[in-house]
């Protein structure tokens, strides 16, 4: 069985994503990910985080990677996409 790499956060970091878990002029979404990132800093795995926010585990899995990678700025924007593709050829 894989275990989840832990999260330690400082004090202004837990502060800050409290803050952005309670916002209710925030994105939904920055809401859902800030308290994936404190649940998983309690000491939770992926699994009880995504039945107690009832979200899939692959989404739990995601933003707390971001989190550990890019800090609280990996959960502001969301990952570049390709785009689409042009309709009319180059040549």
């Amino acid at each position: 069985m894989r275990v989840a790499q832990p999260i330690v956060l400082k004090e202004d970091v837990r502060r800050k994503l409290e803050q952005q878990a309670r916002g209710r002029s925030i994105a939904a979404r920055v809401v859902m990910r800030s308290k994936i990132v404190l649940l998983a800093s309690d000491g939770l795995q992926n699994k009880q985080i995504a039945a107690t926010l009832k979200v899939a585990p692959r989404m739990v899995t995601l933003w707390r990677g971001r989190f550990l990678e890019l800090g609280i700025e990996g959960l502001l924007k969301d990952a570049p996409r390709p785009g689409r593709t042009p309709s009319i050829s180059l040549q």
